[in-house]
C-alpha cells in the first residue's frame, strides 16, 4: 500500500517535503542533534547550522527522533509475525531487559531471511510513523513519496531451514538433524529461563541459543525416545 498525498482539513498551503532528509532526521539519535521541518517549503534544517530561526517558530515543526518506546513496539510487533516457534521464543528472550535492542540485533543476524525481513518490517513502520506525524501536525504535500506500507510475509520455517542448508559450507555431518538441533536449542534455551536467576543471569537464552549453534556445529546429537 502507497500512501497519497493528503489535504487536512482547514489548511490551504502545500510543500515539496524532502523525504529522504525527513526520514534521516527521525532516525537520527546521535546526542544534540536536532532539525526542524518547515512547513511552508518542505525543507528539513539543521538547527546547529544556524538555518533555523527562532523569530519564524510558527513555520517550523521540530522533528523529535522515534523515541526507544516506539522502537521497542516495532521489535515487539515484529517478533508476534515471526511463524519459526524456535526463533520465536529465541527474540522474544532477548527483549527482556536492558541491552534489548543490542541483544534482538545480534540475534537477528543468525537468520538473514528474517533480518532482511526486519528492515523491511521496520522501514514500514517507520513510514507510517512519519506519515501519522505529519497529520496530526496538519502538514500537506504535493509530492507523496511512493513509500510501501505493506508489512513483509512471514517467512516459513521451511524457507528458514532451507536457506540454512543452502548456505552452510557442509551440508552433511554433525548437527545435520533439524530435529535434534532445534530440541538442543529448546532445552537450552529452556534451562536458561528457568536457573538463570541463581546464576545472576551472568549469560541470558540468546547466548545459550548460540552455545547450541555451537554445539551442532562440533557435535552429533540424537535425540532418546
Amino acid at each position: 500500500m502507497q500512501h497519497e498525498s493528503s489535504v487536512p482539513v482547514g489548511t490551504a498551503d502545500r510543500c515539496e517535503i524532502q523525504w529522504d532528509a525527513l526520514k534521516a532526521a527521525f532516525e537520527n539519535h546521535s546526542g544534540g542533534a536536532k532539525a526542524v521541518l518547515d512547513k511552508t517549503t518542505g525543507e528539513v534544517l539543521d538547527v546547529k547550522e544556524g538555518l533555523y530561526s527562532n523569530n519564524n517558530n510558527a513555520h517550523f515543526l521540530t522533528i523529535v527522533p522515534v523515541p526507544s518506546r516506539i522502537q521497542y513496539q516495532m521489535m515487539e510487533i515484529f517478533i508476534g509475525t515471526v511463524s519459526t516457534p524456535s526463533i520465536h521464543t529465541l527474540l522474544q528472550d532477548t527483549i527482556v531487559g536492558k541491552g534489548a535492542f543490542r541483544r534482538f540485533k545480534d540475534a537477528l543476524a543468525k537468520f538473514p531471511l528474517e533480518r532482511k525481513r526486519w528492515f523491511t518490517f521496520r522501514d514500514a513502520l517507520l513510514h507510517q510513523h512519519i506519515f501519522d506525524w505529519l497529520e496530526e501536525n496538519h502538514v500537506s504535500y504535493d509530492n507523496p513519496p511512493g513509500w510501501n506500507l505493506n508489512l513483509p510475509a512471514a517467512v516459513t520455517h521451511e524457507e528458514e531451514a532451507e536457506h540454512t542448508a543452502s548456505t552452510d559450507g557442509d551440508p552433511v555431518g554433525p548437527g545435520e538433524n533439524s530435529e535434534s538441533t532445534e530440541a538442543l536449542q529448546e532445552f537450552l534455551m529452556a534451562w536458561a529461563r528457568n536457573h538463570g536467576q541463581e546464576y545472576g543471569y551472568v549469560f541470558g537464552p540468546a547466548a545459550f541459543y548460540s552455545l547450541s549453534t555451537d554445539l551442532n556445529k562440533a557435535f552429533s546429537f540424537s535425540k532418546r525416545v
